[in-house]
């Protein structure tokens, strides 16, 4: 079962020390090798995107990659140019900061991928702000051997203010954006990403709704381990991701439903959709 997978990245290298290059070759080192990469660069400064293009034209014989410039630093946009432009059937949505630790993940997915429309909620570790910067050099040089117990990662849980949220819970899980697989003609029916989402965040809480509603529970990646390489987040983003929820909020209420419950289906756990009384 060969694999599409997209990587969305915006500034990566001003704004995240670069860590995308870090991401490519944790795919360049899995075993299984049945796979495309498509990158969408959402309208990167120049600077930014000259890197960006340096590093992926070093690796682009080693893999089947293409890198796509989308004019427009819209989330879901981006990453609905990716879906036109897969070939495969099972989509791969992966960030720029998501590090695969075991090199055998892409063979989990594909096994995974040929019984289940869609799957997320991989286990999601979190580096120390600065680890990063100061260990890279010394992880691509040995990404072949994996990241799992190397490195001195640090595998304690995030602050919530990192997200401002009130607990960290949804934090240790992946998204079905920034980690998650769904089967392509599946993702099309639902409408794909909602680019009415305008900024940072919750479009992968409208992803979620709308697939759960199609095709119930997703598939759990608890056997699955990422790093997310932690990064800053700005006010502006969070003015951003504040506003997008209320009108993820007013929808639902639309619809009759109180609450939508992300981190239930993250967990397993009952009650997802809370309906008005």
């Amino acid at each position: 079962m060969a694999l599409s997978i997209i990587i969305l990245t915006h500034n990566c290298y001003s704004k995240k020390g670069g860590c995308i290059e870090t991401v490519l070759l944790s795919i360049l080192n899995q075993s299984y090798t049945q796979y495309e990469i498509i990158v969408i660069d959402n309208n990167s400064e120049l600077e930014n995107f000259q890197k960006l293009h340096v590093f992926t034209n070093s690796i682009k014989p080693k893999c089947d990659l293409q890198v796509i410039r989308n004019s427009q630093n819209n989330i879901s946009i981006g990453r609905n140019i990716g879906v036109k432009k897969a070939k495969y059937e099972t989509l791969i949505f992966l960030d720029d900061d998501t590090v695969l630790i075991d090199n055998n993940t892409l063979f989990l997915i594909s096994e995974l991928s040929q019984k289940s429309i869609y799957g997320y909620s991989a286990i999601r570790y979190w580096t120390k702000l600065g680890w990063y910067e100061k260990n890279k050099h010394v992880i691509d040089d040995n990404m072949v051997n994996g990241l799992r117990d190397h490195y001195g990662i640090d595998y304690s849980l995030p602050d919530p203010s990192i997200r401002d949220k009130e607990n960290n819970r949804h934090l240790i899980r992946t998204y079905i954006g920034n980690f998650g697989f769904v089967n392509r003609n599946a993702f099309i029916e639902i409408g794909m990403w909602d680019s009415s989402y305008t900024g940072y965040g919750v479009e992968d809480d409208a992803a979620a709704f709308a697939l759960f509603s199609a095709y119930g529970r997703p598939t759990l990646l608890t056997e699955i381990e990422v790093v997310h390489i932690t990064h800053r987040i700005s006010k502006a983003n969070l003015n951003e991701l504040s506003l997008n929820r209320q009108k993820f909020d007013y929808y639902l209420k639309s619809k009759g439903i109180k609450e939508f419950h992300v981190g239930r289906l993250l967990y397993c756990e009952p009650n997802v959709i809370e309906y008005v009384e």
